[in-house]
């Protein structure tokens, strides 16, 4: 999937069963025109950290691994024809508790030191939230799309079945 999103930025040619939804009316253009052809820039960014109790959900046995803690990473892409959110990490209400939360259903525990928004400030890369163009999420889990909200201008690129599973307020599977 990255490669197709990476695809369908760059111009190349190659089929995926994708819905775009349109940002809405009156809002900054999805794609921009003018840029110049500087090439593609790729920003990673700490969206997060979890650990879990356990890590059988993934597949992984516990007595296979001793570890529990991830980073929720998400990426910013940055082309001449446009700017694309690839995950987005935990929701920025986060950071403003500090330390670690716990979901008491799970006992998986997150935090978010600081919010996209404000790793995008702080360096200083010429754009924000507001201005990015395109959103892409891997999959539909808490973890990954709940920024979206914040996206006030993105055109959504969404896989057909994360689609359908949005509008039809369908059961997302967990972890």
């Amino acid at each position: 999937m990255h490669k197709a999103l990476l695809a369908l930025l760059t111009g190349c040619a190659l089929m995926w069963s994708l819905v775009i939804l349109q940002p809405a009316a009156g809002s900054a253009s999805a794609i921009r025109s003018d840029a110049a052809d500087v090439g593609v820039k790729l920003f990673v960014f700490n969206c997060g950290d979890l650990l879990f109790p356990s890590v059988q959900n993934f597949g992984v046995g516990d007595n296979e691994t001793t570890v529990r803690d991830l980073v929720v990473p998400c990426y910013v892409i940055e082309h001449p024809k446009g700017t694309l959110l690839w995950d987005g990490g935990l929701p920025s209400a986060v950071a403003d508790i500090p330390g670690w939360q716990r979901n008491p259903e799970s006992g998986t525990q997150f935090r978010l030191q600081r919010t996209l928004q404000d790793q995008l400030l702080g360096m200083d890369l010429g754009f924000d939230l507001s201005s990015i163009d395109l959103a892409a999420f891997s999959h539909i889990h808490y973890d990954h799309v709940v920024v979206a909200n914040e996206l006030s201008n993105a055109t959504w690129l969404v896989q057909r079945g994360d689609y359908d599973a949005v509008v039809n307020d369908a059961a997302v599977p967990g972890y």
